[in-house]
C-alpha cells in the first residue's frame, strides 16, 4: 500500500461509534494519533401545520 502522507506530516484518524466496546479501546491504545468520538441520537415528532396528522 503506498503512502499518501510524506515523511514529515502527521496522520491522524477519528473513529466515530455509538458505543465502544473493550476490543475497540484496546485497538485503539496500540494505534497512535487516532481518537475516538462517541455520539447519542435522539429527536422528535411533531405535528405540521395545514395537514391532518394522526395523533
Amino acid at each position: 500500500m503506498k503512502h499518501m502522507a510524506k515523511p514529515e506530516e502527521e496522520v491522524k484518524g477519528l473513529v466515530i461509534a455509538h458505543e465502544a466496546d473493550k476490543k475497540l479501546l484496546y485497538a485503539l491504545v496500540a494505534i497512535p494519533n487516532v481518537y475516538l468520538k462517541l455520539y447519542d441520537v435522539s429527536f422528535c415528532l411533531r405535528k405540521s401545520p395545514g395537514l391532518k396528522a394522526e395523533d
